[in-house]
């Protein structure tokens, strides 16, 4: 095929941070737009097919030009918008799959005002340098009516879907699709061309070169698409580029073939479109992202951001029934959102984060993660105004009638809920202590345990302090010593042989647990209803070993060791990851502590270990009472390493070969391998809520709240697998810190790191049964004083009638209004058909909306609900109108 024009997209690049510290960024970003205008304005008389035009890469950078601009800027904004002069991408920032469903959809939010203010259509959308993005975003953008999703991966300890460049179909989960310009990697325009030589000869020697390449790799098209920024000075975060504008001004008057023009992602997509269908290839799976790992260099932080979302998602929820969503609670709820969103954006660190010391890496470690601790803040704000309000609270009182349980989970839980002493004494009560971290977290650490109380579903209850019963420890558990005689082997080196070993257990209703003592080691984990000896027993590595990971010093102790950069390599898109790379892994050097406790939700083993990389080392494994989770807790002083190194949590797995795993991202389950992109990353995954892997009619669940990284099969980092292996007894290994990123990363993460994962087993693969025990499990539930309780009362947030399958996602006030908005997706196969309704309330109208919250149609109301069908596996979005 010969190519007969080059179409150029002008952006800055837009990493927010990693280049300049993020206050400095903002500043430019504004800068950089303004500039574009003015460029955009100069070269108005230039001929048509060498007019330049820019590009505005997300929405971020305009949301904060828009601040500060003048009436007059707007306008001139707009006309060249309307011309098709200046384009805007439509997502707020490149994301991570950090980013659930909610989030998703509130980074497309944007478009619906600068559609009104510039009056532009925002069809298309740019994800530039990450390397996938969540599968259900598919149907998301469609909603939105996005057209086209232009990717541009960056390898660098990455990796691209496909053989690229290429322009595919891509299918989400309900089957719809989109157009995808599968581009190559931002600013290869400059660096293929040599732009920074200011030579039209050179310029033709790289593109020549790179025709031929894709001759070679078949590209089937009669036109490529490259992006231009301001490399080699700035290849991110760059000001517009007058100098190549001149060069394709130049290369055209000249009649240089191919042509070379212009575009914004809408003329893109215009060229795009001219494609027969029937050459477009259709592509169906998860995008799944490489570079989350950098969320693991910074894991304390990361856990903040995460814990924080489960309780925003319970505020928003309150907000929509409380039905007090004035302006200023709509604003604060806005910059949580809008902090999590920005901390979920894929810089994780500076350019020079390998010089952690430096004040420039500092600054933008700070800032980094302020967002997360904004977000939390904001949150504990939001979440104590909607409790006071839902139980009724006078700013002043002296006395404590009861308390209050909220629960907005999917699922029924039973809670052992603690009560401080001093709520039963008669004294001064203020509103304003109630929002204290001593009154919201130290008191209720210490306070004893009342219960168990069971609570429904997206329900509350308030209960009278006189009602409530001290709860009892060991209810239900077993202790002790299995066999004094029994002296099993020990393995290895991890302590002397010499060493007597005696076998202890602890068991509920649903597990017997056995150990090694002093080790501490899991020899055995029994599933009691199963009959199944859940854990490899000849594995090397333990349930819920902590393994430390390194390059083998004798061979690489680098970070090249992993991935061997080599940016004309990458450039070609030869992937340089170093796959039969050497580690070295160590469990525990020494046991500590092995001990057992017991209190009333369940009996805990506790240890405690030397641990390389670490100090004070402990390992909690509680057996839950009225709980199906086994509850792991690691805590630890992280010491300041800064040569490459991870930490892992292994359970290795009793089941066959030819196992099958499962996975959950932004609201959907996927199956490894079988639901991903061809070269979308394998060897670790981001899991919103569980992973699973599961065969024969058995399987785990590890629940992640904390730490979202997980590999499954085996220690596969750096592997580029294009399957997983299949063997027995796979390992799946929790993955909750590295730092083995050369750049945008931190280098270290010294400080106090506190992590729980849930892990159950149980039988057959259920995906509804597993989504809705997973997110049960990661949205706590919330205890509050309630001053007026005479009596026990419990009320419903809404009600939903229908198949077990339909899963709701998200609810939340309207944008526009008091209106309510539910997002949900179901996992049927089939259309399944739902009947919502809120207690105590009237629905006067029901519609199906956008994403972005606009009516398409109206749903039937019958006898109070409102009744709607849901096509399978898509997100979709439903505004009750309420009396």
């Amino acid at each position: 095929m010969t190519i007969t024009e080059v179409l150029v997209l002008h952006h800055s690049h837009f990493d927010i941070g990693y280049t300049h510290t993020q206050p400095v960024l903002w500043e430019l970003q504004r800068e950089f737009i303004n500039r574009a205008l003015d460029l955009l304005e100069d070269t108005a008389d230039w001929p048509e097919i060498s007019r330049p035009r820019w590009t505005v890469e997300a929405t971020g950078q305009i949301i904060k030009w828009l601040e500060t601009a003048s009436e007059s800027e707007k306008e001139r904004f707009s006309i060249l918008a309307r011309q098709q002069r200046i384009g805007i991408s439509a997502m707020l920032a490149h994301t991570t799959p950090l980013a659930n469903a909610e989030q998703l959809a509130r980074q497309i939010y944007p478009i619906r005002h600068l559609r009104d203010e510039f009056d532009i259509r925002i069809n298309t959308l740019n994800q530039h340098d990450v390397n996938g993005i969540p599968w259900t975003m598919v149907d998301i953008m469609l909603d939105a009516g996005i057209e086209l999703l232009t990717m541009a991966v960056n390898l660098h300890f990455g990796g691209a879907v496909d053989n690229r460049p290429s322009i595919f179909n891509w299918q989400g989960p309900s089957g719809r699709t989109i157009r995808v310009m599968n581009g190559a990697h931002y600013t290869m325009f400059d660096q293929l061309l040599d732009t920074h030589l200011n030579d039209l000869d050179a310029m033709k020697k790289g593109l020549d070169t790179y025709i031929a390449h894709l001759a070679k790799k078949g590209y089937p098209f009669d036109f490529l698409y490259l992006t231009t920024a301001n490399a080699p000075v700035c290849y991110d975060n760059s000001p517009p580029n007058p100098d190549v504008a001149g060069l394709i001004r130049q290369w055209n008057e000249e009649g240089r073939t191919p042509l070379i023009r212009y575009v914004t992602p809408e003329l893109l997509l215009e060229r795009i479109k001219m494609i027969p269908a029937g050459e477009l290839r259709t592509m169906r799976g998860d995008w799944t992202d490489y570079w989350n790992f950098g969320c693991s260099s910074n894991a304390a932080i990361t856990r903040v951001n995460i814990n924080t979302k489960h309780r925003l998602h319970t505020v928003d929820l309150l907000r929509a029934v409380n039905k007090l969503n004035q302006p200023v609670i709509r604003q604060i709820a806005d910059r949580a959102w809008w902090n999590l969103n920005i901390y979920d954006e894929h810089t994780w660190g500076s350019y020079n984060s390998l010089a952690p010391d430096t004040v420039f890496s500092r600054v933008q470690t700070a800032f980094k993660d302020i967002l997360a601790y904004n977000a939390r803040e904001l949150t504990e704000y939001l979440i104590v105004n909607e409790l006071e309000s839902l139980a009724d609270n006078p700013d002043s009182a002296y006395h404590q009638d009861g308390v209050m349980i909220v629960n907005t989970s999917p699922d029924k839980k039973t809670e052992y809920i603690p009560v401080p002493d001093w709520w039963f004494v008669e004294g001064k009560r203020l509103r304003t202590a109630r929002f204290g971290w001593n009154y919201r977290y130290e008191q209720m650490e210490s306070a004893p345990l009342y219960g168990p109380v069971e609570i429904n579903a997206h329900s509350w209850k308030t209960i009278p302090l006189k009602k409530l019963r001290k709860a009892k420890p060991g209810a239900g558990m077993k202790h002790g010593k299995v066999n004094p005689d029994e002296k099993p082997k020990v393995h290895g080196s991890f302590i002397s042989d010499t060493v007597i070993i005696e076998k202890y257990f602890i068991e509920s209703d649903l597990y017997r647990m056995e150990y090694d003592s002093p080790t501490g080691r899991i020899t055995s984990l029994y599933d009691k209803k199963l009959e199944w000896q859940v854990i490899d027993r000849n594995s090397p590595w333990h349930f819920f070993e902590s393994v430390h990971e390194e390059p083998d010093r004798l061979v690489n102790p680098g970070r090249t060791a992993l991935y061997a950069r080599d940016m004309i390599g990458e450039k070609y898109d030869v992937s340089l990851w170093q796959t039969d790379w050497k580690a070295l892994r160590c469990g525990p050097v020494r046991t500590l502590e092995c001990r057992v406790d017991v209190k009333p939700d369940g009996v805990s083993l506790i240890r405690q270990f030397e641990m390389n990389g670490t100090r004070d080392f402990e390992q909690v494994i509680t057996l839950q009472n009225h709980s199906p989770f086994i509850r792991l807790t690691a805590r630890f002083y992280k010491e300041d390493i800064r040569t490459a190194e991870a930490l892992y949590f292994t359970f290795p797995l009793s089941l066959p070969a030819k196992w099958r795993s499962h996975f959950d991202t932004a609201g959907f389950p996927v199956e490894l391998d079988e639901e991903q992109l061809p070269g979308a990353c394998r060897d670790w995954v981001t899991v919103e809520s569980f992973v699973s892997v599961h065969a024969a009619g058995k399987g785990v669940t590890l629940v992640c709240p904390d730490a979202p990284m997980v590999q499954v099969g085996d220690f596969n980092f750096g592997r580029k697998s294009s399957t997983i292996n299949r063997h027995e007894n796979p390992l799946l290994l929790a993955w909750p810190l590295n730092n083995y990123w050369d750049t945008n990363f931190r280098a270290s993460q010294p400080g106090f790191i506190e992590m729980t994962y849930l892990f159950r087993s149980h039988g057959a693969f259920d995906p509804v049964r597993n989504m809705r025990s997973a997110r049960s499990a990661m949205i706590p539930a919330e205890v509050h004083p309630a001053l007026n309780c005479r009596k026990e009362k419990t009320g419903c947030f809404f009600e939903l009638a229908g198949p077990e399958a339909i899963h709701v996602l998200h609810v939340k006030p309207a944008e526009d209004g008091d209106d309510m908005i539910f997002k949900m997706i179901s996992l049927d196969k089939h259309e399944a058909k739902a009947r919502l309704f809120v207690p105590g309330r009237r629905i006067r109208q029901a519609f199906l909306c956008t994403t972005l919250e606009e009516n398409i149609h109206p749903f039937k109301l019958e006898k109070g609900s409102a009744v709607m069908k849901l096509k399978p596996a898509q997100i979709t979005t439903v505004r009750l109108v309420l009396g």
